[in-house]
């Protein structure tokens, strides 16, 4: 079951410096550009952003779909590189309505993350 944090749950984790890494994954299916742009533009303090095309894809080889799955191994690198530890809590948004976020929350999953992981409710 996918768990959902709500902004004020988040942000009172936030002030009491409970860890939690973020990850900011908004993606505009029209405008590849326009997540990172909107990212670029302002995100929650201490988020990181996961593009859909570069960080939770790979590449298209016209057999397996518009945005088939990296290689578990190399997901859980890039994930690594980005500070996030195995165990360590996560909390994932977008502005698609949870669609991307949801993404990243099965994906953290089907990778073999322990710790807990959310979804901002609301984006």
């Amino acid at each position: 079951m996918m768990s959902l944090i709500t902004a004020a749950a988040l942000h009172e984790e936030m002030s009491s410096n409970a860890p939690r890494h973020l990850f900011d994954c908004r993606f505009d299916l029209r405008d590849h550009c326009a997540g990172a742009k909107a990212y670029a533009d302002g995100h929650i303090q201490g988020a990181q952003y996961l593009h859909l095309e570069y960080d939770l894809s790979s590449d298209r080889n016209g057999l397996n779909g518009r945005h088939p799955l990296p290689d578990a191994q190399i997901f859980a690198t890039r994930l690594g590189s980005l500070g996030l530890a195995p165990d360590m809590p996560v909390a994932v948004y977008d502005d698609a309505g949870g669609m991307i976020a949801a993404r990243v929350w099965w994906m953290l999953r089907w990778i073999g993350h322990r710790g807990d992981v959310s979804v901002l409710d609301g984006g």
